[in-house]
């Protein structure tokens, strides 16, 4: 196959496969994901916190990562993403905005600053499943990274 039908047949995969709802599992875990009309995405799974080993770097769209601030990192969910985050178990819910990369451990649909695990209360446990209603950026953020 020539290089224009690899590319071809790779982007029809990709639309094909993000037209769906999608469910992984692990052990007992389930994560799903939906895609809704008007750019909203519904997922539901396991999330955890980062912090005190990670305040002060450089975050995936080149903010300096807070962990006292309402953020978060998703591996599905574009940079700049606003979403509400709402513990299954407390029922209580933040607003975050998805700034950084990850959680690359287990099967974990989100990583939550500390504040925002603190507020929905999933910090003392470090995980909690959660659900999350995300709604994509109306565009693109092109972002700088600082250099050191």
């Amino acid at each position: 196959m020539n290089t224009k039908s690899c590319l071809g047949c790779l982007v029809f995969l990709l639309v094909v496969n993000g037209c769906q709802k999608e469910e992984a599992t692990k052990g007992s875990e389930k994560q799903t994901s939906e895609s809704t009309k008007g750019g909203v995405v519904k997922q539901q799974g396991q999330a955890s916190w980062y912090g005190p080993g990670f305040h002060g770097n450089t975050t995936a769209n080149g903010e300096t990562y807070n962990q006292n601030s309402m953020t978060a990192a998703s591996t599905t969910l574009l940079l700049g993403t606003t979403a509400k985050v709402t513990s299954v178990e407390t029922g209580k819910s933040v607003t975050v905005k998805v700034n950084d990369r990850g959680p690359y451990v287990g099967n974990r649909v989100m990583d939550l600053s500390k504040a925002a695990a603190n507020k929905i209360g999933i910090k003392e446990k470090g995980v909690g499943k959660v659900k999350i209603v995300a709604h994509k950026p109306a565009k693109k953020h092109k972002y700088k990274r600082k250099h050191k």
